[in-house]
């Protein structure tokens, strides 16, 4: 019973440990603010067989969700719109299995770090944007399975970086909580209004532009900088030599002039 003081967080609510599913709104609201935090970091950390089994994809798929999420999080971190961007973060809905989507975007909320997305915790605030991407995984997961129940839930972004096929799949809801229709980019090029970013898929990376402008990681924001330094040091060194020779050429002048001096007086 949830009154009870005694009871493990997951029996305060009436969830199974087995299979740790977010409790309904309304036993959310029924539990005090102790036995919140207890349930939060209870559902956190427990042991999920579905999501835990999951075999790793390797490299290819864990860079490119690295340098994916990276870039949304300089773009929000620009000092304009707020928003929590975060990648392989566990996500518990109100009476729904837990899921760990690749990347996650929640506008209007300051990054802080969290070890988990509990709706209930978070004023009611869902996902607002989803990437997954796909590289060795299971494609029914994440072009059916995911369609139907990201729809349901209200996210109004979905993308797919299909690694594998060198494709971009677009998924947007027609109205507030209807079926996601699919929306085919042009030419690799689609515009997410809840970005305010135009994405571009070229077959092997999903990147982001502002206009004609990129969205750098931080590993591409430092290679740039790096660029623009050695080019400053290049044209710093040009500059030094022409001030040199600059230099032994009026000293020259100067060495002349003197002895031409000398002579005329002799």
């Amino acid at each position: 019973m949830i009154g009870c003081m005694e009871s493990s967080p997951f029996e305060l609510a009436n969830v199974d440990p087995k299979s740790p599913v977010a409790p309904s709104i309304e036993v959310w609201e029924r539990l005090r603010p102790s036995q919140r935090r207890a349930l939060a970091e209870a559902l956190t950390f427990a042991p999920n067989e579905a999501l835990d089994a999951m075999a790793p994809d390797g490299t290819r798929h864990d860079d490119e969700v690295t340098e994916t999420s990276d870039r949304l999080r300089h773009w929000f971190g620009g000092g304009g719109r707020q928003a929590f961007v975060a990648k392989n973060l566990r996500v518990f809905y109100p009476g729904e299995a837990a899921f760990d989507p690749d990347i996650l975007v929640v506008l209007d909320v300051p990054h802080a770090h969290r070890d988990s997305w509990i709706v209930a915790d978070e004023s009611g605030r869902g996902l607002d944007l989803v990437i997954e991407v796909l590289w060795k995984g299971k494609r029914n997961k994440d072009l059916v399975e995911n369609v139907v129940r990201y729809a349901r839930l209200g996210i109004r972004e979905y993308y797919v970086v299909d690694l594998r096929r060198g494709k971009l799949h677009v998924f947007r809801p027609t109205s507030p909580g209807a079926p996601y229709q699919v929306l085919e980019p042009v030419g690799g090029r689609i515009r997410s209004p809840l970005l305010d970013l135009d994405l571009v898929f070229d077959g092997r990376s999903l990147r982001f532009l502002h206009g004609i402008s990129p969205v750098f990681s931080s590993r591409e924001a430092h290679g740039q900088l790096q660029v623009v330094l050695a080019e400053l040091s290049s044209e710093l060194s040009e500059e030094k030599d022409r001030a040199d020779r600059e230099a032994a050429r009026a000293e020259s002048e100067k060495e002349r002039a003197e002895s031409e001096k000398e002579r005329a007086e002799s």
